[in-house]
């Protein structure tokens, strides 16, 4: 337990960890209530954490565990775990935030604090070939039967993850170079601990080293191939390295393999699809996009504008341009955008010839 609650969270530390670890993933879960962080400036958080919730070894009872997020800047969220101790939340901003999960009686309550860092631009925001993949958090923590302490319940072992949260320390620090060897290491002398290889991977990306981070992911879907978190991380970089096809599989695979809808892999799967000319394929998922939660992307808007003013429904592509200025007032072509509105406006009033 002790170590357990030096291994710190995802970005710079865990404040208080309860027998888990933590790893990068995303997805989105209908089965329970979502999580809109409260709102500064105009667009919601891009920042999601998703966990498990283990019960102890040959319990059956199969309880469905209250979980509480709590934060300083917003109130309380309750939810509670599916059949399978899934559970999410999702639209958060940056900021320090304790999980706790209270499962009964018979069990200990567990809590764990993620500082959930800022993990780039929302991914509606500027270049999609070029931004950091959106950071999701998940935490898969182990529930104790009341009255038993001390319970090992993490499978590395403990000079690994004390290697694995020196990589994690870096990582809060900027320190690329250092996570990185570190990273490598852990993986070296535990070679599927699958959360070694994500992190590294996102370091790759974040170095721009694209090809190793699609190698790092590739990797670790061998020992983890329906793992749909790693699907989508492979497909991000494989989208970033404009292997748009490859991208666009792996990404179906991991909207296939997600039990729940994942916004972020239906976002790349839309850009992929787009960037293949796939129109009507791209139109229909970006309106799922925006239909489950992905309303605050700016640019599924401007995507979507563009792609009704091609099928000439000038009402429909004002609609969405306007979205997007009003998410994004000081975007870069914001002026072009206005003059585009202007323009389709006076398509759209102009009478249909007969």
């Amino acid at each position: 337990m002790k170590l357990l609650k030096n291994l710190t969270n995802y970005r710079r530390r865990v404040l208080r960890l309860s027998t888990a670890f933590i790893l990068l993933i995303l997805g989105f879960s209908s089965t329970f209530a979502q999580r809109r962080a409260a709102e500064t400036n105009t667009v919601a958080g891009n920042e999601e954490i998703r966990g498990t919730v283990k019960l102890p070894p040959g319990d059956t009872s199969g309880i469905s565990a209250t979980v509480i997020l709590r934060s300083l800047s917003s109130p309380d969220v309750r939810s509670a775990t599916d059949q399978e101790g899934n559970f999410r939340f999702s639209h958060l901003r940056p900021d320090s935030y304790t999980i706790i999960i209270d499962a009964g009686d018979g069990y200990e309550k567990a809590s764990e604090t993620v500082t959930v860092g800022f993990s780039g631009p929302v991914p509606g925001e500027g270049n999609p070939f070029s931004h950091t993949t959106p950071a999701i958090y998940q935490v898969r923590i182990y529930l104790q039967p009341k009255g038993i302490r001390n319970i090992e319940t993490a499978a590395v072992p403990f000079a690994v993850r004390k290697q694995f949260q020196q990589a994690l320390e870096d990582q809060g620090a900027g320190k690329h170079v250092s996570a990185i060897a570190n990273l490598k290491t852990v993986i070296v002398r535990a070679p599927s601990f699958t959360l070694a290889y994500l992190e590294l991977g996102k370091e790759y990306l974040k170095t721009g080293e694209g090809q190793l981070a699609i190698d790092t992911f590739s990797k670790a879907l061998k020992f983890d191939p329906e793992d749909p978190v790693l699907r989508l991380n492979y497909g991000v970089a494989l989208l970033n390295q404009k292997q748009y096809s490859a991208a666009e599989t792996e990404l179906r695979l991991s909207i296939q393999k997600g039990k729940t809808y994942s916004i972020a892999a239906n976002y790349y799967l839309g850009v992929a699809l787009l960037t293949e000319h796939k129109i009507d394929e791209a139109r229909t998922v970006f309106e799922s996009v925006v239909k489950n939660g992905g309303d605050k992307l700016p640019l599924v808007h401007r995507y979507l504008g563009g792609i009704y003013l091609q099928a000439k429904q000038y009402l429909k592509a004002t609609d969405e341009l306007n979205t997007y200025l009003k998410l994004e007032p000081k975007a870069a072509d914001a002026e072009k955008i206005r003059a585009t509105i202007k323009e389709s406006r006076t398509k759209a009033d102009q009478p249909t010839a007969t």
